[in-house]
């Protein structure tokens, strides 16, 4: 499964609430690979994450992957306002505990 094709089925079990949790596990598993994880632009980031978070599924390892994939140089300043509060209102939902990540994601929100 590729970044995108992954976000894509994400963003439709989120969307026809499907929640099969072995499903999910093992698209998780697939999303925190460095290949696939890599490859995760803001946007796709962002589905992710909303939607394991709207199926109400926690998935620690994802969480704090894609986390620590939003503060990559290559990535965190490509968040524009909205998309930043977002996913700082996702990662504290989700229990995810990284001050350096929040404060970064308040700067690409102020940025505008």
């Amino acid at each position: 499964v590729t970044a995108q094709g992954l976000c894509s089925m994400v963003r439709a079990f989120a969307m026809l609430h499907i929640l099969d949790k072995r499903l999910m596990e093992i698209l998780a598993a697939r999303a925190i690979m460095p290949d696939v994880l890599a490859k995760l632009n803001a946007k796709a980031l962002l589905e992710i994450a909303a939607g394991y978070q709207s199926l109400g599924h926690y998935n620690r390892p994802l969480m704090e992957s894609l986390a620590s994939r939003a503060m990559a140089e290559d990535l965190l300043y490509t968040f524009d306002p909205n998309m930043a509060a977002e996913l700082a209102f996702i990662f504290r939902e989700m229990g995810i505990q990284n001050q350096a990540l929040f404060n970064a994601l308040e700067i690409a929100e102020a940025r505008y």
